[in-house]
């Protein structure tokens, strides 16, 4: 792939994530705790940590990039460009949303970063 392409790739994607991030704000996070449902969900499961809720929530997003990948290398040619966007999107936000969950730990219990 030519350094174009790829950046060109890049960057949409990037802007794509940012702007669902800020959508999303809205729906799961009003009070301006971007974690808020995280946190709730971690309390409902007994989890010590808000990064393990986010990383379970993430789970069904590992395991449908992993389907992609499969069907695709078993000659599926039936999948939309949309849904690997769209699927890529999730994976990159999730990954963002634990480092925050993971940070936040760290803020919590002064540790040095």
């Amino acid at each position: 792939m030519k350094n174009k392409t790829f950046n060109d790739l890049i960057e949409k994607q990037f802007q794509t994530c940012w702007e669902t991030l800020e959508q999303k704000r809205s729906e799961y996070a009003p009070d301006d705790d971007r974690l808020q449902n995280f946190r709730k969900a971690a309390n409902l499961q007994g989890f010590k940590t808000v990064a393990k809720a986010v990383k379970g929530m993430s789970a069904k997003h590992t395991v449908a990039w992993a389907d992609y990948i499969s069907r695709i290398e078993n000659g599926d040619t039936s999948i939309p460009w949309e849904e690997i966007e769209e699927k890529s999107q999730d994976q990159i936000n999730y990954i963002l949303l634990e480092k925050a969950a993971l940070l936040e730990w760290y803020l919590k219990n002064d540790i040095s970063k």
